[in-house]
């Protein structure tokens, strides 16, 4: 835990929603605001990407999301769900949205963009009542070949949030994930209350 402790005085913030904290104003470095992150399930975790990832898939979604604000990235999760298919375009994902909606997407490939963006954009029209509580998302960007520091602290910090996510009995409830380069060259987190920190 003394990683945590190290990183803490170098945090920066971004996300979908102002928390309550103005990051703008009170953390320098701070990266624009988004109002939707759509994390592209990634079949190998983000310390093996190479320095630029991307797919067609990808380009597509991030284009289509351009004029809603929104940015898509891999993630890598052991608990993550991937496609049944070992077709590499073919993707799940985790879409997060201003006002806290969440969206799980299935079988995303190029030529079902318009409809994932639709579902992405208008959530209300899609969600489902639920009487569960939504899980908490963290997301650690492990990205060592965008960034040394992402590699080497980063995968210490997603490590030791693991092993105490395990401990405490909360992998039902928090949602571990690595992440791939975030903006800046620093450490990225990203909760599903959409404040992002970067170290």
């Amino acid at each position: 835990m003394r990683y945590l402790r190290c990183i803490r005085p170098y945090s920066r913030g971004f996300g979908t929603a102002n928390v309550g904290l103005n990051p703008t104003q009170d953390l320098a470095g701070t990266t624009p605001f988004h109002d939707h992150y759509v994390m592209l399930h990634s079949r190998k975790p983000p310390k093996e990407f190479p320095k630029v990832v991307s797919s067609p898939v990808q380009k597509a979604l991030q284009l289509a999301l351009v004029p809603s604000n929104g940015l898509v990235n891999f993630s890598w999760s052991p608990q993550q769900v991937l496609p049944s298919t070992p077709d590499e375009e073919v993707y799940s994902a985790t879409a997060f949205s201003k006002g806290g909606s969440v969206i799980e997407l299935e079988g995303l490939t190029a030529s079902n963009v318009e409809e994932a963006v639709q579902r992405i954009t208008n959530p209300r029209s899609t969600a489902k009542p639920s009487d569960t509580a939504r899980p908490l998302y963290i997301y650690v960007c492990t990205h060592a070949a965008r960034d040394c520091r992402c590699g080497d602290i980063g995968g210490f910090v997603a490590e030791a949030l693991r092993k105490e996510i395990d401990r405490r009995g909360l992998t039902s409830v928090v949602k571990l994930g690595e992440t791939g380069h975030v903006g800046g060259h620093k450490l990225g987190f990203l909760d599903s209350n959409f404040y992002m920190k970067h170290s």
